[in-house]
């Protein structure tokens, strides 16, 4: 969770007075106030409607304390590690984030080299949740079975998509062969938003697995 020092900092690099927060946030501005000075222990929905208002505008909150301005709501990434630098965003961006969740389409579990397997490992000993849609007919699952719907295969296409907080990341398959070939990084809360929307009608449709044949787990 963020700190008082981080929404001092945020506002100052927006040049926001008290007043344009609790305008964006839609909290009071003695709330803010007392949150900023320590004064009150803010709730964790408090802090989450003061954070999503400060990075809706661009701010973005980095470990140790860190507070900076990105200016890049569009992030390009290639070569081999794209994915992992993908699930390291995902750690940097939920390790203070009130409802840590990152949500997987059209993923396969088998597929995933040992350095991926550490790195979903990592996440989830960050506290960070996951769920995935995956093929009806995949029975190779590292995860408990209840993060997992499964999609008719006719709707299942292995292009994964990974929706955290208020970012959409989605890799690009090289048409030749199939394989990672980069992805796109949006940063943008509405389009986020939608696209959970989108996820969690499709999961309340789909059926949970019923078993696994993976020899490993995460």
């Amino acid at each position: 969770m963020i700190e008082p020092r981080q929404i001092r900092a945020a506002r100052a690099l927006l040049n926001w007075s008290q007043d344009d927060l609790a305008s964006a946030s839609g909290i009071a501005r003695s709330s803010i106030k007392n949150i900023e000075n320590d004064i009150t222990t803010a709730r964790k929905d408090t802090i989450h409607d003061i954070q999503s208002a400060l990075e809706n505008c661009g701010i973005e909150f980095i470990a140790g304390s860190g507070v900076r301005v990105k200016s890049d709501f569009v992030t390009h990434l290639a070569g081999k590690d794209t994915f992992l630098k993908i699930l390291e965003d995902v750690v940097q961006t939920l390790r203070s984030n009130i409802i840590p969740e990152a949500l997987f389409s059209c993923v396969v579990d088998s597929m995933s080299p040992p350095e991926v397997v550490d790195t979903y490992r990592y996440i989830r000993n960050q506290g960070i949740k996951m769920r995935s849609l995956v093929k009806v007919t995949d029975t190779v699952l590292y995860g408990d079975l209840g993060e997992y719907r499964c999609l008719p295969e006719k709707f299942f296409h292995n292009n994964a998509q990974i929706i955290y907080h208020n970012k959409i990341a989605t890799m690009i398959l090289d048409e030749t062969t199939g394989s990672d070939k980069a992805a796109v990084i949006i940063r943008n809360a509405p389009l986020a938003e939608a696209q959970k929307n989108l996820f969690e009608f499709i999961w309340s449709q789909c059926p949970a697995p019923t078993k696994t044949t993976a020899k490993i787990k995460y």
